[in-house]
């Protein structure tokens, strides 16, 4: 199973608390590049802290947000149909 950060329930006082005992002056030393790998692992550490991790189902969502239950049955009996033409043994394909 997998894990995802949940957003919808983090602590977002607690980002603001932390992100206000930052010295921010650490970031005008050094090269860009320096800069925002610090900024990055800042912003990495805080998500690890603050944001809790959701336990994703074996098999995660089954169809897109936007399919109708209409559209997801004529998807599965495609499919259906599909794997009836593929098997070599069906009647309809030794026929």
């Amino acid at each position: 199973m997998a894990n995802k950060q949940d957003y919808s329930k983090m602590d977002t006082d607690g980002i603001r608390n932390e992100m206000a005992k930052v010295d921010w002056q650490v970031l005008n030393q050094g090269s860009v590049d320096e800069a925002w790998s610090v900024f990055k692992d800042i912003l990495y550490d805080l998500r690890d802290r603050f944001v809790q991790m959701k336990v994703l189902g074996k098999y995660g969502r089954r169809k897109p947000v936007w399919m109708s239950y209409k559209a997801w049955e004529c998807v599965k009996k495609k499919s259906k149909v599909y794997a009836k033409y593929k098997d070599s043994k069906h009647p309809a394909y030794v026929d």
